[in-house]
């Protein structure tokens, strides 16, 4: 009898514990965008994140930066979800490629190439998501996150990526034609999930939930692009690189109103994705028109185990390696980095790397690159975790600690 009594003031005592909780994440989180819901037999209810407060939180970041005790992730109970874009694409019957005009702003990347008739092989595996696209005139942020190399140009690839978000399997196309292989040609406009626990999964969390106090981006002055494949692949030529660079350059100011009023440029990458924001940088520092028009923001680069081709001395790489201290085995290539960024003032990059061979993707001789610090602008860390551990997998030591540092700085900057 006792037993029944018990267990009926526990089923109560239960179930107003949980009616309390779901009015108040209602009433929290209402009017919010692009959010999943999750469905319960009484009503809906909108994940609300938050912080995990603990004293073994990441203490400093880089050079002395300190971090106000905040573990990451942002705790976010669902994914979201974005339309992805294939820059140029196929029909099912014919060998031409055509421009998507559904991207905006695909004549970009035309370089006086026929839309209807486009021949550009380094080009044809880009994928973008424009996930924040406020009115031109309304934005002050600029956030680009691009994944690794995908592939190589005969063999193309779509791993998940931890700093995009991006699942494995993007780019396949259920509307192919029958029988075909490379189904990713066919891919013009398709939604695709983001994950949560990923750099852009905590940036849009901040940014929808919590008016980015974390960050500093919000879908109200941020324009947010998220490239599954920016296609920046080591086989290119350096003037290849070069161009490119400039078409997402032309792209993403764009999305702006071209005044120079911007007050934030954040970019992140893994792989040669982290060296393509590398290279987005010294270009937005010292290559005109592109300096005039970002004088006046913030630069941050998170690049995880960012890699250039040393071959090439890309990224300013030498052959100079530098082993990591925590896995003698694997080494970076010393870049001059420090020496070529000559005006760091408001620009801040910071590298976490292991030094792993960059494989499977391009071979041994890859490697990610190290770089002299200096005071609170350059910031490297070594981590003792291979390269596809540090761009596919959430770690406290490279995600978490990367987005850390990015809120740290933009507290710094206030």
């Amino acid at each position: 009898m006792k037993k029944n009594i018990m267990f009926r003031y526990l089923l109560v005592l239960l179930t107003a514990i949980t009616a309390c909780t779901l009015a108040e994440n209602t009433a929290d989180s209402a009017g919010v965008i692009h959010t999943r819901k999750i469905e319960t037999d009484e009503q809906t209810v909108l994940p609300k994140p938050h912080p995990v407060l603990s004293p073994a939180a990441v203490s400093s970041i880089g050079a002395d930066i300190r971090v106000n005790q905040v573990c990451y992730p942002i705790q976010c109970a669902s994914d979201f979800e974005g339309t992805l874009k294939h820059l140029m694409y196929k029909k099912k019957i014919g060998l031409k490629w055509y421009a998507n005009r559904d991207l905006d702003g695909y004549h970009y990347f035309l370089n006086g190439k026929d839309e209807n008739d486009w021949d550009e092989k380094e080009k044809e595996h880009i994928f973008l998501m424009e996930y924040w696209k406020p009115r031109a005139e309304n934005v002050r942020k600029i956030v680009f996150l691009t994944a690794g190399q995908q592939g190589n140009l005969i063999d193309r690839m779509d791993p998940d990526n931890i700093v995009t978000g991006q699942y494995d399997g993007y780019h396949h196309c259920d509307d192919a034609p029958l029988g075909a292989i490379n189904t990713w040609k066919y891919f013009t406009n398709a939604t695709r999930k983001i994950q949560w626990k990923s750099m852009a999964g905590q940036i849009i969390s901040d940014g929808e939930y919590s008016g980015g106090s974390y960050f500093g981006f919000t879908q109200k002055d941020t324009f947010m692009a998220l490239a599954f494949d920016s296609c920046n692949y080591c086989e290119l030529s350096p003037e290849q690189k070069d161009n490119l660079a400039d078409d997402f350059l032309e792209w993403l100011f764009s999305k702006t109103d071209g005044q120079g009023n911007l007050t934030h440029i954040h970019l992140a990458g893994s792989s040669m994705g982290g060296g393509f924001c590398a290279t987005l940088a010294y270009k937005l520092r010292h290559e005109r028109p592109w300096s005039s028009m970002a004088q006046s923001a913030v630069i941050t680069v998170s690049l995880f185990d960012a890699v250039a081709n040393q071959a090439d001395g890309e990224i300013w790489t030498t052959t100079t390696r530098i082993k990591n201290p925590l896995h003698p085995l694997w080494y970076c290539y010393h870049s001059e980095l420090d020496r070529y960024f000559t005006s760091l003032d408001d620009t801040f990059i910071n590298q976490i790397a292991g030094g792993a061979p960059a494989v499977p993707v391009v071979g041994f001789r890859y490697h990610a690159f190290h770089f002299n610090q200096k005071g609170k602008n350059l910031a490297f860390t070594w981590v003792d975790r291979d390269h596809l551990g540090i761009g596919r997998e959430w770690h406290d030591d490279t995600t978490g600690a990367q987005l850390a540092w990015l809120s740290s700085i933009r507290n710094a900057c206030r």
